[in-house]
Order: C-alpha cells, then sequence, then structure tokens
C-alpha cells in the first residue's frame, strides 16, 4: 500500500495476510484479510492512497481513495446503527452521508449486519453498503447482539483492527479507546455484561476514563440503558443502566451513544437517572438505531426527552471545548432533532450565527429560543395518568418566544391570569406532523417572562405519544412527548408512536 501527503513523498507499506478457510467462514472461498500499519502521518492532513497486488494497482484514484488524519481540536463525525439490513433506506443515508461536508470518521453502534453476523452478511451489508465512506473516512464500531448469532462474533472481530488501548488479549477488538481531536473515544461491548468478562470490562472502563484529559469523553455501545419502547425490560439494557451508567458518570461523560431500539431517542441530561440542574455536571444519552432495519415502536419514559420512530444518522460537530453540536438527520436530509452541549458563547445552526441570551456548561440559548417548561391538561400538569384528549384544551408554559406587543387587556385564561402581549415574532405550534393554530397566547401575568399557549387537540387525532414543539421565527423549541388518549388513563407505551415534523 502506497500513502502520498501534501507534507511529505510517497511511502510504500506492506501488507500482511490473514487466511480464513470456508470451514470457518461458510463461503465458497477462502476469505483473506489485509493489513497494513502505517505510522508516522501528519495530524489534519489529507494523505491519498493507492492499493496494488503484485504491481497491478486495485485503488488509485486519489479523488476517490483518500482521507485526513484525525485534528487537533474541532472536527466533525458521523454515526449511525442497526443498519445492516441491505434495505432501501440504509442505502439512501449513505447517500446522505457521503454528501456530509468536513467529516472526520464515523462511528457505528452496532448490528452492522442482520440478521446473523456471518462472513456473508457483512461483506454485502456492511462492507458493500458503506464502500462510498469507508473509501475515505475511518470507521469505528461496536459489536450489537446481532453480531453475537455467529461464533460469538467472530467475523465482526475479523473485519476490524482496534486501536491498542490496554485490553486484555482475550477480548482484543470487543471493546477498546481512542483520542480523536479534543475528544476521548471509548467503545464497549455491551453484550459482555452477562458473561465472566464483565468484572474486567467494567475495571478497564473505570481505568481508562480516570486516565483520560480530553475535555469531551464519548462512550458507545449497542444496548441502550433507557430504551423507550420495542426493548422496554430488556435485560441487556437494565446492565448497562446499573453497570455502566454509574461509571460513566462518575468519570464526566458527557454523551453516549447506543443503538438496539430502531428509531431516535435523546434523554434529558441526566445524573442518576434523574434531570440534572442547569449547570451541573450530566450525561445525555441518545440512541440511533435507524440506521437502516425495520422501524420498531418507541415510547416515553420519565428520562427521554424526545423519541422519534424514523430513519436516521447522527452528525456531531465538536467545536473545540466550546460547545459539542448533535444533529438527527432523517431520510428526506432534514433535521429531526437539533442539540447542543457545552460552554460556547455562541453556536452555528445549519451554518447560521445563533446570537445569545445566556449560556451554562450544558445549554445554550439563543434570542428567539423557545423552550417549553411545562404542560397542564385540564389545569393539572399533564403526566401519563393525565393525558390529553382530543377535542379537549392543553396548556403550553415556555419561554424564548422573544419580544412582545400588547394586543389586548389582561384577560383570563383558566385558572390563570394571562397578559394580552402577544410575541412580535411569527409562532406555529406543531403535533406530530400537523399545524395546530394556538387558540391564545399571552404572558402568564403572575409567571415573570413566562409565556402561555393554549391549543385544542384535534378531535381526530389517534391514540398515541406525539411530538408537540413550538416554533417562533423558524427557531424551534425541543419537543416534548405527549400522550394522547380518548379514553381511560394509561396508554400502552411499547405501542406508541411518536412522529416529529421538524422546524428549524
Amino acid at each position: 500500500m502506497t500513502v502520498t501527503s501534501s507534507g511529505y513523498g510517497p511511502v510504500t507499506v506492506p501488507a500482511s495476510v490473514q487466511a480464513f478457510n470456508p470451514s470457518e467462514t461458510q463461503l465458497a472461498s477462502t476469505f483473506y484479510q489485509y493489513r497494513a500499519d502505517i505510522t508516522g502521518l501528519a495530524p489534519a492532513t489529507a494523505h491519498s492512497y493507492r492499493v496494488a497486488m503484485d504491481g497491478e494497482d486495485l485503488a488509485s484514484d486519489p479523488n476517490q481513495f483518500w482521507f485526513r488524519t484525525a485534528p487537533q481540536k474541532r472536527f466533525s463525525f458521523l454515526a449511525f446503527g442497526d443498519s445492516g439490513a441491505c434495505s432501501a433506506e440504509q442505502q439512501r443515508l449513505v447517500e446522505l452521508m457521503s454528501a456530509e461536508p468536513d467529516i472526520s470518521m464515523v462511528l457505528h453502534v452496532g448490528d452492522l449486519a442482520y440478521s446473523d453476523g456471518t462472513f456473508e452478511q457483512f461483506e454485502s451489508a456492511y462492507y458493500g453498503f458503506n464502500a462510498p465512506l469507508m473509501r475515505r473516512l475511518p470507521f469505528f464500531s461496536t459489536p450489537g447482539n446481532h453480531e453475537y448469532y455467529t461464533d460469538f462474533a467472530a467475523p465482526y472481530l475479523s473485519g476490524i483492527v482496534a486501536p491498542e488501548s490496554g485490553v486484555p488479549a482475550a477480548d482484543q477488538g470487543r471493546y477498546y479507546s481512542f483520542d480523536w481531536g479534543d475528544a476521548h473515544f471509548v467503545s464497549l461491548d455491551s453484550n459482555l455484561l452477562s458473561s465472566s468478562s464483565a468484572a474486567q470490562m467494567l475495571a478497564w472502563l473505570n481505568a481508562d476514563l480516570a486516565a483520560t484529559n480530553q475535555h469531551w469523553r464519548i462512550v458507545f455501545l449497542h444496548h441502550t440503558p433507557y430504551p423507550t419502547g420495542f426493548h422496554l425490560g430488556d435485560p441487556a439494557c437494565l446492565a448497562v443502566q446499573q453497570l455502566v451508567n454509574p461509571i460513566v458518570e462518575r468519570h464526566g461523560v458527557q454523551l453516549v451513544l447506543a443503538g438496539h431500539e430502531h428509531g431516535y431517542e435523546r434523554t434529558h441530561a441526566l445524573v442518576g437517572g434523574e434531570p440534572a440542574a442547569p449547570g451541573s455536571r450530566s450525561t445525555t444519552y441518545v440512541v440511533s438505531g435507524g440506521g437502516g432495519g425495520a422501524l420498531e415502536s418507541v415510547g416515553s419514559t420519565p428520562q427521554c426527552a424526545l423519541s422519534v420512530e424514523a430513519f436516521h444518522y447522527l452528525r456531531v460537530d465538536v467545536k473545540g471545548r466550546d460547545a459539542l453540536i448533535l444533529s438527527a438527520v432523517g431520510l428526506d436530509g432534514g433535521t429531526i432533532d437539533r442539540v447542543g452541549l457545552g460552554s460556547a458563547a455562541g453556536v452555528e445552526a445549519d451554518g447560521r450565527a445563533a446570537g445569545r441570551l445566556c449560556v451554562s456548561p450544558t445549554q445554550v440559548q439563543a434570542p428567539t429560543a423557545p423552550s417549553l417548561l411545562a404542560i397542564l391538561a385540564g389545569e393539572r400538569v399533564f403526566s401519563a395518568t393525565n393525558p390529553a384528549r382530543p377535542g379537549k384544551q392543553i396548556a403550553l408554559y415556555l419561554t424564548g418566544l422573544g419580544l412582545t406587543r400588547q394586543a389586548v387587556p389582561t384577560i383570563r385564561s383558566g385558572s390563570w391570569p394571562v397578559s394580552g402581549a402577544v410575541p412580535v415574532a411569527p409562532m406555529e405550534v406543531w403535533l406530530g406532523e400537523r399545524l395546530v393554530e394556538p387558540l391564545f397566547v399571552g404572558l402568564a401575568s403572575e409567571l415573570a417572562g413566562i409565556h402561555r399557549v393554549d391549543i385544542e387537540i384535534p378531535a381526530d387525532l389517534d391514540d398515541g405519544v406525539y411530538a408537540v414543539c413550538v416554533v417562533a421565527d423558524g427557531v424551534s423549541s425541543r419537543p416534548a412527548n405527549l400522550d394522547v388518549v380518548r379514553s381511560g388513563t394509561a396508554y400502552r407505551r411499547d405501542r406508541a408512536r411518536t412522529k416529529v415534523h421538524a422546524r428549524s
């Protein structure tokens, strides 16, 4: 293999080869894995490469076969999981990811090759489908449960070369860590939590996180600790919550990425399973399991800030130590969700600079930045036991609607006095994919700086969990899950669907 850099001449590196016999792989012929170890490359530098065998070029186009080494501070990466179904949706997401600008590397959160993680399935569902990305971007993966369906993940292990990170020889490739820019990444094998290797892996995780000095700490694994739908009650997810979460939160891990649930889910910033106080050290848990496998139901839990049944991938922009911006991108290329972590003085969304009113270590607010604080149904706080009813009104309490103007005298709406001051900025309310006309908008006079927005739940809305968000001057609040139930006081969350009409 020959590597050429703009900083020095070409370097040729011989490759080692390992043969896998048909008896091991169930393939028709012998499978060969070639490995070339290249060292001493300058950081943040573009390198083209060519691959040759017996003097014949197998890959040589510098426009296709190139990569950029890890930067020193700012960088962007992609993440997705549960992709290995060879579906049209998987193909579309690969096309969208290939068009993303300025990407440094890719994380995969498991279930790379359905349904059994065989050599043949890896060749098609993982290496084949992701070839446009793999030509120029390094992939770092973690094994899902489907990888373990074939020979304790042997096909998965044969295809990756994990960074050296002090992992015991018996578990090489199953878990590892590495630095990239100003971030420390840890790939953890959540399948091992039910095995005799669990204690050894957890001890390694504790020591690894204690040793890093990197500002950003990101852990990725397959089983989410806080499933909302299809995998509620999964023992593997509970094991992550009980065994992994305390370690990552103790060591200041800001972001945990997972899969297993086939959709998008994001928790509030949490400490010990509870929403963290503003400004305190916390961890956000994100599920990106919509990479191409059949979608599964999502629901709502006390930890969940948003759950969406949608094919998607993540783009994460690490802006030095100031901010990390995570965006979930759907099949149409639109943004499903965007959340910022860090203490930036300002962030950019879709290339547009956003102004700033206040900053904390966990939150950034813009001048027009609607934020839902509470939802009342029937003058009581909305909950799973006090859901919204079709044909009935609910009240949304929020901040961040910007400047107001006095339109009508102060009136009374429900039990709260409400001012007639209305926002100057254009405002919309979305319930799932439906635009709902507000019945009333005004300042709650007994709650300084708080707006109240009354809407009526459409009478024809089916039972389910819907995302409600308020858009002010084109800026959307983070969607909140809203249970809508026609009768009774409970809803089967394992069958819930959340639909989001993303606005930004």
